[in-house]
C-alpha cells in the first residue's frame, strides 16, 4: 500500500491499483490472495495467524478509508 500511495498521485489510481493487486493473483494462479483465504478461515486459525490477519485487515480497511477520503476532498 505504501508502493501504491508513493507511486500513484490520484485516489482514483491507487484504488485501481490495490484492485489490480488482487486481479493479478487471481489471474496469475487462479487463486485468492492469502489474506481473503484466510479471513474465510478465521476461527480456525492459529491465534497468531489469526490475530497478522486482522492486522492486515484492519491497515488495509484505514487504507482505503483514507484514499476514499482524499479521493472526495480532491
Amino acid at each position: 500500500l505504501a508502493e501504491i500511495t508513493d507511486r500513484v498521485p490520484d485516489a482514483a489510481g491507487r484504488l485501481r491499483g490495490i484492485a489490480g493487486l488482487f486481479a493479478a493473483t487471481l489471474s496469475t494462479n487462479g487463486r485468492m490472495c492469502l489474506c481473503g483465504m484466510l479471513g474465510a478461515e478465521m476461527l480456525t486459525l492459529p491465534p497468531d495467524v489469526a490475530e497478522a490477519a486482522r492486522g492486515f485487515y484492519t491497515r488495509t480497511i484505514a487504507w482505503i478509508a483514507r484514499v476514499l477520503s482524499d479521493g472526495r476532498a480532491s
